[in-house]
């Protein structure tokens, strides 16, 4: 009897004894994750790690103390860290902010099918973040499927409209779309967060020279200038408008004012090229589009014009062999003069 007691006493003290220490260790880890809490607050990332961690030893299902680790790693650029804690996370939790997490890493990791499955479960798990939509869209851009990006950034401008980037990039997807008009309204919604952002002025610019707006156009690419006068697409942009209202010497003198900053680049010659060929100066003309295509001999603007050039200069053989070669390399055939060369 006395050793039945006794037996019973000491489980009794080791049950007591045992949940003495896990109460001591659950102050621990709360002491630790606190200071951890700290450490976090002022960018301390190292430290908040080391007690964060510390935490989890003494309190393994101290879930909160996962999930800062994890983006505290994320805010040093450990991405294939911050992964790792949070799959510890998720193993008991099911958050949207931890599926986003997650899916930012693989982003930024450029795994871009696992981002978009963890943006997905970020979405599914609470439709409140706007950010899991935004960056699904980001992404859906960037593979060219306008369409399906403008749903995605539309979803987060929806749940959160206060947030200029969701507006800009929707207003670059309506611009790809060849939707001037909203991507014009979404320009004007940028930048009333962004108020002296270049490329949002020279943007907006484009857009209301191709929704037919010279007037407009003008006004923006000046503005866009005035920030950053070495702006190549504003200088770009604004060559085109005065190319397209005839006014040649203006629009040479912004081609070559960003050539000057960028002589290589095949677009303001190209664009120059065009312009030199409508003033008539077509030895100026061949000299920007024989360049090209000493550099890119696959540029299929560069030999149209060339034929256009040649053409005028009653070369038709050489017309029409840089015409045929447009032709091969993809210009549409409905523009091109080829009833000439028969």
């Amino acid at each position: 009897m006395y050793k039945r007691v006794l037996k019973l006493l000491i489980i009794l003290l080791l049950i007591f004894q045992s949940g003495f220490l896990t109460a001591q260790n659950a102050i621990h880890a709360f002491e630790n994750y606190n200071k951890g809490v700290s450490f976090f607050k002022i960018y301390e990332y190292d430290s908040a790690i080391y007690y964060f961690n510390e935490a989890v030893l003494l309190k393994p299902d101290l879930g909160r103390a996962y999930y800062n680790m994890a983006v505290s790693y994320y805010n040093q650029e450990e991405y294939v860290n911050s992964i790792k804690v949070i799959n510890k996370y998720l193993e008991d939790n099911s958050t949207n902010k931890a599926y986003f997490l997650k899916a930012r890493s693989f982003h930024l990791l450029n795994n871009i099918d696992s981002a978009l499955y963890y943006y997905e479960k970020a979405i599914v798990a609470g439709k409140n973040l706007p950010e899991a939509y935004f960056y699904k869209g980001v992404i859906l851009y960037e593979t060219g499927d306008y369409t399906a990006s403008l749903l995605f950034f539309t979803e987060a401008i929806d749940i959160d409209n206060k947030k200029g980037k969701y507006y800009y990039n929707r207003a670059l997807t309506y611009e790809k779309l060849e939707v001037y008009d909203k991507a014009i309204d979404d320009y004007l919604m940028a930048l009333e967060f962004f108020q002296d952002d270049v490329e949002i002025l020279s943007d907006l610019g484009y857009c209301y020279f191709k929704n037919n707006n010279s007037k407009d156009a003008i006004k923006y690419l000046r503005k866009a200038l005035e920030v950053d006068p070495e702006y190549i697409p504003a200088n770009n942009n604004l060559g085109l408008v005065y190319l397209g209202l005839n006014n040649y010497n203006e629009a040479i003198s912004y081609f070559s004012l960003a050539l000057s900053i960028s002589e290589n680049n095949l677009i303001l010659l190209n664009n120059r090229g065009i312009t030199y060929y409508k003033m008539e100066q077509f030895d100026k003309a061949l000299k920007d589009l024989n360049y090209i295509l000493s550099v890119n001999e696959k540029d299929k603007i560069a030999y149209f014009n060339r034929g256009n050039v040649k053409e005028n200069l009653l070369n038709l053989q050489g017309a029409c062999e840089d015409w045929n070669k447009a032709l091969y390399y993809g210009v549409d055939e409905n523009i091109i003069p080829l009833n000439l060369c028969k």
